[in-house]
């Protein structure tokens, strides 16, 4: 099995509200390599050090292609948005809401630079952690099946 490697990028950046201005914010972009086709967007309370992260994970491949152009609006809970050349925004969507965050665009092009010198694009393998999960699935044995694509 390969080693882990995790890249932390911490960022200061911006809530956007209705309100005049942005309320700052410090979050981290994270990539680890046993997820390699994901990001996470990693908040933590400073002011309450035992307070657990709140982390929202989404494909780099999004983050890396909404830089330049729009990129998930309308499809999931995450979309990815230039600003300007100086901006990038990350709109994440729940049932109870919407938040966005504006980044500095070139903290954000640093951060994917650094994943794809980790791991590059095209050569991301989860199937060795897949392969690990089926292995163990087998071993488990699996129940008759009654040739009808159910179980008995």
């Amino acid at each position: 099995m390969s080693a882990v490697h995790t890249i932390d990028h911490r960022i200061h950046a911006g809530i956007i509200t209705d309100l005049p201005g942005v309320l700052p914010v410090r979050v981290s972009l994270r990539y680890a390599t046993p997820d390699p086709y994901a990001v996470a967007l990693v908040f933590t309370d400073h002011a309450t050090p035992q307070a657990p992260e709140t982390s929202w994970v989404f494909s780099r491949e999004l983050l890396a292609r909404g830089v330049d152009a729009p990129e998930g609006a309308g499809q999931g809970c995450v979309s990815v948005v230039p600003l300007c050349s100086r901006h990038t925004a990350v709109e994440l969507r729940t049932a109870d809401g919407t938040a966005v965050v504006r980044f500095p665009t070139g903290d954000v092009r640093r951060f994917l630079a650094d994943s794809y010198r980790l791991v590059p694009a095209g050569a991301e393998r989860a199937d060795e952690h897949l392969d690990i999960f089926l292995a163990a699935l087998t071993t488990l044995g699996a129940p008759p099946s009654t040739g009808r694509g159910e179980l008995p």
